[in-house]
C-alpha cells in the first residue's frame, strides 16, 4: 500500500497505520511516497517496508552530497 507522506507528522503516523493494519490481520507492505524532504524519508524508512523517492524533486541537496 503506497501512502503519500509529505511531512514529519505524516511519517510518524505511519507507525499507527501499520499497527492498525496488523491489528486487523492485514500484512500489506507499506510504501511511503516521499518527494521533498530527506528527513521525512529517514523517519519513514525506520517504519515502513519501502520508501519511494523521486530524487529529482529533492530541494535540500546538501543532505545528499
Amino acid at each position: 500500500m503506497r501512502i503519500t507522506t509529505p511531512g514529519i507528522r505524516e511519517a510518524e503516523n505511519l507507525a499507527a497505520i501499520k499497527k492498525e493494519l496488523k491489528k486487523r490481520g492485514l500484512n500489506t507492505p507499506l510504501i511511503a511516497d516521499i518527494h521533498f524532504n530527506p528527513k521525512v524519508a529517514e523517519t519513514a524508512a525506520a517504519i515502513v517496508e519501502k520508501i519511494r523517492i523521486n530524487p529529482g524533486n529533492y530541494i535540500d541537496k546538501k543532505h545528499f552530497e
